[in-house]
């Protein structure tokens, strides 16, 4: 029996705060987005929910006349002063690459990918902080995802990203792809750029914003620099059929980072865990 996918895809983390770049086909201060003084830092978060299939109870298929499922991105820190205010102060932690207020801010019993062991021991190892912390990828990384909003799962934790789907309940379901390359992926910027070919320059097909699309895997080569990072191009097909590639800057799957931040019993809050999807 033909497998289905959950519209509630368990997203994970990334997108960058930064400056705007030169966009390679304009010439104007822009990103890749081609929105000018609009860069899509405004990232998405992802749910968390789990995938199920549309025979599981309750589960409505997406007629197949569908064309868009559009993603929103949800900030729910607001609601607790204690988390919005760790997450301001996370967030200049980031910007200014402060190591030791960094490791202040993760709980002793962390989880991460490098094993079962976790902890800021393993933290610090697995990100290379006990060396160069200034060169290395952990920022790039929490800056990607930290803009991708969050969600409040019970009493005292909080889970980034989180992307929700307001046009689809979490009872809807849609068919699996048929082409087994590519799966479901959410765009998380405004106006990002779907171009003819892998190239800053090559003819852009159309924009979009924040919906869900089909999306292959990466490409090694080329690549296009955008605030001092090198971003491959994925293949990337609408639900309506159009087809192209965008850079990775603006997608999130359910593979990439996840973050969840947790209350302590005295009333603080610590990243508990930093690992990418399954």
């Amino acid at each position: 029996m033909k497998k289905y996918i959950a519209t509630c895809l368990l997203l994970t983390l990334l997108t960058a705060c930064g400056s705007p770049e030169k966009d390679a086909t304009t010439g104007k201060t822009a990103t890749e987005n081609g929105s000018v003084a609009n860069d899509a830092s405004k990232g998405a978060n992802q749910s968390g929910q789990t995938q199920q299939g549309a025979n599981s109870p309750n589960k409505t298929v997406v007629p197949a006349n569908v064309k868009q499922i559009k993603v929103e991105i949800k900030d729910e820190s607001t609601k607790d002063a204690k988390l919005a205010a760790f997450m301001k102060e996370l967030n200049t932690v980031v910007q200014t690459k402060k190591k030791d207020k960094l490791l202040a801010m993760i709980d002793p019993a962390l989880k991460t990918a490098a094993g079962a062991e976790g902890g800021k021991a393993s933290f610090q190892t697995e990100w290379s902080l006990d060396k160069q912390s200034e060169k290395s990828s952990i920022w790039f990384v929490l800056a990607e995802l930290l803009p991708l909003g969050g969600k409040l799962e019970g009493a005292g934790q909080y889970v980034i990203p989180n992307l929700t789907y307001p046009d689809f309940p979490a009872t809807t379901a849609f068919a699996e792809p048929s082409d087994p390359a590519y799966s479901y992926t959410a765009v998380t910027g405004d106006h990002v750029n779907l171009r003819e070919k892998p190239d800053g320059k090559g003819k852009v097909i159309t924009q979009l914003s924040r919906e869900v699309v089909l999306a292959a895997a990466a490409l090694d080569k080329p690549v296009l620099r955008l605030e001092n990072h090198d971003y491959r191009w994925r293949p990337v097909m609408t639900l309506d059929g159009k087809k192209g590639y965008m850079i990775e800057k603006y997608l999130r799957s359910s593979n990439d980072y996840r973050m969840t931040i947790k209350q302590t019993s005295n009333g603080e809050w610590k990243i508990a865990s930093l690992a990418k999807g399954e």
